[in-house]
């Protein structure tokens, strides 16, 4: 390779020196890769339209970004061979995973770590947010089946809240791409109809990959108006740790039903739990509301 140092940009010569040059100690691994997703053209930083780089031979070359070449990932595999290794998993030496064969659906994340298989709702831990409303009515108590967290409730309303059904979404763990692991919410079961027949029906449903995190509105002798609180659910790679973590994007509110009486309320569970159980009274209306929080937990 060929620096024609008199065609580069000034000022982005520095982007042409070796590491030795800088008075670096450094390792070369395999042979000079033009290929490589790391290599400028020959036209890179060029002031006067001419090549900055060519091989040895004069001839110029173009650049790529479709991926890691062949070189670059046996250069990677030949740097950091008890991360990523040979290809294949080998308990015996502490290797847990191997993306070294750049499989993205082997389970394994990115890092080279082997993900989570599975997330559950853990109910021997809650957090118990007000029950808001009056003390009219029986009582109720749903709670979503293993496994299923509420992402909605649909029901009537009129001046008040009349009635309420509780939807349970399912969890579940996917593979995307780059080694990534993607935290699906599908509709799971419908819980008993709470209430009664006034009003006009309603839905009040989280979005796509979200769940319940809070609800607020209104209430005095009854529920009087209602909205729910949802945020998105996600796993991000803890670096300090070299394990995954649960995350949680930004609240978002439905839009709420019910009538304008009684006073505010609004009850959020604590960072890191999400809605799982609901319970209250009801009769001719719904008398009251609560729910319970939980923590989520990766297996």
């Amino acid at each position: 390779m060929i620096i024609h140092w008199n065609n580069i940009e000034p000022g982005r010569e520095h982007n042409f020196e070796r590491y030795v040059d800088r008075g670096f100690n450094g390792q070369d691994v395999g042979p000079y890769n033009f290929d490589s997703i790391m290599h400028y053209p020959s036209f890179g930083f060029s002031h006067n339209g001419m090549p900055t780089i060519t091989r040895l031979d004069g001839s110029t070359f173009d650049w790529q970004r479709d991926g890691l070449s062949e070189t670059d990932i046996q250069a990677v595999e030949s740097l950091y061979p008890d991360i990523c290794g040979d290809g294949v998993v080998n308990p015996e030496d502490g290797e847990q995973c191997d993306d070294a064969n750049l499989d993205e659906l082997d389970g394994c994340r990115s890092n080279c770590l082997l993900g989570p298989s599975d997330l559950r709702v853990d109910h021997s831990v809650a957090y118990l947010l007000p029950v808001e409303g009056g003390g009219g009515g029986g009582a109720f108590h749903d709670n979503c089946p293993d496994g299923q967290v509420i992402t909605g409730i649909v029901g009537r309303s009129g001046i008040y809240v009349d009635r309420v059904q509780v939807q349970c979404s399912t969890l579940g763990l996917s593979s995307g791409e780059q080694g990534s692991i993607n935290v699906d919410i599908e509709p799971g079961t419908l819980m008993e109809t709470h209430g009664g027949g006034g009003g006009s029906p309603f839905s009040l449903s989280c979005g796509p990959g979200q769940a319940v995190v809070g609800f607020g509105g209104r209430s005095g002798k009854y529920l009087d108006r209602l909205f729910l609180r949802c945020a998105s659910v996600t796993l991000v790679d803890d670096w300090e740790t070299a394990s995954v973590v649960i995350g949680f994007g930004e609240t978002a509110d439905t839009n709420s039903v019910g009538g304008g009486g009684g006073g505010s309320f609004l009850n959020d569970c604590p960072p890191g739990m999400v809605v799982a159980t609901a319970k209250g009274r009801s009769g001719t209306y719904v008398d009251a509301l609560g729910f319970n929080c939980h923590p989520l937990e990766l297996l």
